[in-house]
């Protein structure tokens, strides 16, 4: 997995606003919070869908594939113009986190065709 494949993961994970949360890493479906690399977990926050990604798919728990996470979530930083990556999400839309990401594939897609 690179960076744009895990930005592109994230974006996918949280596409429906119905699989998307506020105030918890994540969710399960009681409403409940839960990390977001727990099974039971069906809502996440920007940063329960990276922890999703990072440790539910055991063969994408690599050291590569963690710093390609690490990097996703730095384009991210740079997309929102801060180093607060859940206080964005919990005082965002769903259609500004979904905007957030886009940008962030774009910059990953820039930097690295240059």
């Amino acid at each position: 997995m690179n960076v744009i494949e895990a930005l592109k993961a994230v974006k996918k994970l949280l596409q429906n606003p119905n699989h998307w949360t506020k105030g918890a890493n994540a969710r399960d479906i009681n409403e409940s919070s839960v990390n977001g690399s727990n099974p039971e977990a069906v809502k996440f926050c920007l940063i329960g869908a990276f922890d999703k990604l990072q440790w539910h798919y055991e063969e994408l728990s690599t050291i590569d594939n963690y710093f390609a996470i690490a990097d996703a979530k730095n384009y991210l930083r740079n997309a929102i113009g801060s180093a607060f990556i859940s206080d964005f999400n919990d005082n965002s839309t769903h259609k500004q986190i979904i905007t957030a990401l886009n940008i962030a594939i774009l910059l990953a897609k820039k930097e690295n065709t240059q």
